[in-house]
C-alpha cells in the first residue's frame, strides 16, 4: 500500500511540475511579446537618451514615462514593456548638447537605431512592421503633395482628410491610430470626429 501512495505522490508531483512549466512558458512568452529592446548608437561618447511619446500623453494610459538610459562609448540600450506599436521620438542630452529625432514607430521586439547628434529632427532608419507600413503605405506621393500647399490651415485640413481615408482603408493599423492622435492635437476637424 505504501508503494502505491509513493507512486501516486510522484504522479501528482510530475503533473504539478508539468502544469507549472506550461504556465511559466506562457508567462515568459507574454513578457517577450510585450517588450522591446532598442539598441542604439550615437556619435557621442557619453550622455543619456530617453524616449518620449509622439502624441498626447493621455493617448497611452498603460504606458508610463520611459526612463532615461546612459550612453556609454556611443552606445545605449533601452528595454521596456510595450504592448503594441507606438509613435515616439528620442532625445539625447549630454549637458552641453541636446538632440531630438523626428517621430518614429517603435514596436515590441528587438530593434536598432543609429543617431547623428548634429542632425536636427533626424528621421532615423528603424526597421519594424509599423515603420515599414508608414514608409510604404502611408507616405505616398499624394501625401507628399499635401506638403506643397502654402496655406497652413488648408494643408492641415488636407492632412486630416488624408488620415481619415487612410484609416478607412486600414482600420486595424497602429500607424492610422497614431496619425489620428497626432492630427487631433492640431485642433478640431470634421474628419477626426
Amino acid at each position: 500500500m505504501e508503494n502505491v501512495n509513493i507512486k501516486y505522490k510522484h504522479a501528482i508531483l510530475k503533473l504539478l511540475l508539468s502544469i507549472f512549466a506550461i504556465i511559466y512558458c506562457f508567462t515568459c512568452k507574454g513578457q517577450i511579446a510585450d517588450s522591446f529592446h532598442l539598441s542604439g548608437v550615437i556619435d557621442r561618447d557619453s550622455g543619456s537618451v530617453v524616449l518620449y511619446i509622439g502624441g498626447s500623453d493621455g493617448d497611452y494610459p498603460e504606458i508610463k514615462n520611459f526612463k532615461p538610459v546612459p550612453v556609454s562609448r556611443g552606445k545605449f540600450i533601452i528595454r521596456e514593456r510595450l504592448p503594441y506599436p507606438i509613435y515616439v521620438f528620442l532625445r539625447f542630452d549630454s549637458g552641453d548638447q541636446a538632440y531630438i529625432t523626428d517621430r518614429f514607430y517603435l514596436s515590441p521586439g528587438d530593434q536598432n537605431i543609429e543617431c547623428h547628434a548634429d542632425s536636427l529632427r533626424e528621421m532615423v532608419g528603424i526597421q519594424n512592421a509599423a515603420m515599414s507600413e508608414y514608409n510604404s503605405s502611408f507616405l505616398t506621393k499624394e501625401y507628399s503633395l499635401i506638403d506643397t500647399v502654402d496655406d497652413y490651415y488648408r494643408r492641415r485640413e488636407l492632412q486630416k482628410l488624408y488620415v481619415y481615408h487612410y484609416t478607412l482603408k486600414h482600420p486595424d493599423s497602429y500607424v492610422a491610430l497614431w496619425q489620428i492622435s497626432l492630427n487631433i492635437s492640431y485642433g478640431y476637424s470634421k474628419w477626426m470626429d
